[in-house]
């Protein structure tokens, strides 16, 4: 089954079948589009006579339009169908009620510790994530939006080894 030994060798062909045609070509081809397009367009026998006659309007005019009746479906309660669709719809409701109160996911607990971070009504901010008030300082309590601070360099004095951190103003 594997066994390369009982495999036909493939070859390739000693020479070339059709002579490759050159990038040059192309661009030719891209830049002066042949003038076969620009031949005018001839219209089929039938629309020439159908333009020709004198009564075609009226004819169209007389055309009612297309009726489409409704196909019958019968829906049985008990059908595999509507369960899976009802199913389906709960799924939904249970997704869209998925931002309860008072939960936030880690990427909305880290915004929020920012705005809360960067000042502003806290009660307003309370609001837009849905977070009780009781809870909101509890959460400022055990925890916070992680900083930056200043930026700073360490600088090693190669006589006495001391270290020293020297601020780096902006």
């Amino acid at each position: 089954m594997g066994n390369s030994t009982s495999k036909a060798v493939r070859r390739l062909p000693k020479t070339q079948s059709k002579q490759v045609p050159k990038a040059t070509e192309s661009l030719d081809r891209l830049k002066n589009p042949s003038t076969s397009h620009d031949e005018p367009h001839t219209k089929p026998n039938a629309a020439m006579k159908d333009g020709q006659d004198p009564d075609f309007m009226n004819n169209l005019s007389k055309i009612d339009p297309v009726k489409i009746e409704k196909a019958q479906t019968n829906f049985r309660p008990s059908d595999k169908m509507i369960n899976i669709l009802r199913g389906r719809k709960v799924e939904s409701e249970v997704d869209n009620a998925a931002m309860a109160y008072n939960r936030l996911s880690p990427q909305s607990l880290l915004v929020y510790l920012e705005e809360r971070k960067n000042g502003g009504d806290v009660g307003q901010l309370n609001r837009s994530f849905n977070v009780n008030d009781s809870d909101a300082e509890i959460i400022e309590k055990y925890t916070a939006a992680p900083t930056t601070g200043t930026p700073f360099t360490v600088k090693v004095d190669e006589n006495s080894g001391e270290i020293q951190r020297v601020i780096v103003s902006l």
